[in-house]
């Protein structure tokens, strides 16, 4: 039984919603990334570490720094549904 206040999503949300769930799917296992992040400690890196894939990992933080912020907004809707 669904809360009363709880109902279906809309359409746009829904959507939303499926594209946020596929990307924690594609994300790495909690497991990895501490590996990795341990792996990174040991290894007496400094800096960022990237665990995932390549897209999550390097390219769309690249463009969120280098692309102007009405850009991603526009991506970001695109992506998601919006």
């Amino acid at each position: 039984m669904q809360h009363p206040i709880i109902s279906a999503p809309a359409a746009p949300t829904a959507r939303t919603w499926l594209v946020l769930e596929a990307m924690l799917r594609a994300a790495p296992p909690p497991a990895k990334a501490a590996a990795d992040l341990r792996g990174a400690l040991l290894g007496g890196r400094r800096g960022i570490v990237r665990s995932g894939p390549f897209f999550q990992a390097r390219i769309a933080p690249l463009a969120a720094r280098l692309l102007p912020a009405a850009w991603m907004r526009a991506a970001s809707a695109r992506y998601f549904g919006r």
